[in-house]
Order: C-alpha cells, then structure tokens, then sequence
C-alpha cells in the first residue's frame, strides 16, 4: 500500500515540477491505470515469462531489464518520469519467485 501511495505521489510530484502541462486528474488517472496494468500483467503475464525465461540466466536477466526498459519508456511517453517506469516494473517483478 505504501508502495502505491509512493508512486502516485511521485508521479504529482514530478508534473509539476516538470510543468508537462497535463492536469492533475489526467495524471491520477494515467497512475491508476498503469497500476492496474502493472498488476494484471505481474499476476498473469509475468509469471510464465519469467518462468520460461528462467531456463538460462543469461535470459532471465535480460528479460528482467527489458521490462524494466519498457516500464520506463512507456512512461516517459505519457508524461511521467523515468523513474517511477521502473519503480513500477521493479513492483511487478519483485513478487516473482526467480
């Protein structure tokens, strides 16, 4: 829950800061979406990834930075910051047994 509360505040935080000209609620919502997101995908999507990905190390670490890449550029695209991408996708990976 603090996770999640952390990341909406930074994600208000860093708008203004910014000035990226989006509104607070159109944030508050991308945030909500995205967390959304992130959750759906760690709890059905990631899991099988991760398992096939984890036959070889070599894999499973790159296919952990590739999300955490992706995470990071798709948030740079809507608005937010870099960090908060991959705050998201360390979230998502961090309930993974691999």
């Amino acid at each position: 829950m603090q996770d999640i509360l952390a990341s909406i505040a930074l994600s208000i935080l860093s708008t203004y800061k910014g000035g990226a000209g989006n509104s607070l609620l159109t944030v508050f919502l991308w945030v909500i979406v995205l967390l959304i997101a992130a959750y759906l995908l760690s709890k059905y999507v990631f899991p099988s990834l991760f398992k096939f990905a984890a036959r070889t190390l070599e894999l499973l670490f790159l296919v952990a930075i590739s999300t955490c890449l992706l995470f990071s550029i798709f948030f740079e695209i809507i608005g937010l910051s870099l960090a908060l991408g991959a705050f998201l996708a360390g979230l998502s990976i961090a309930s993974l047994p691999y």
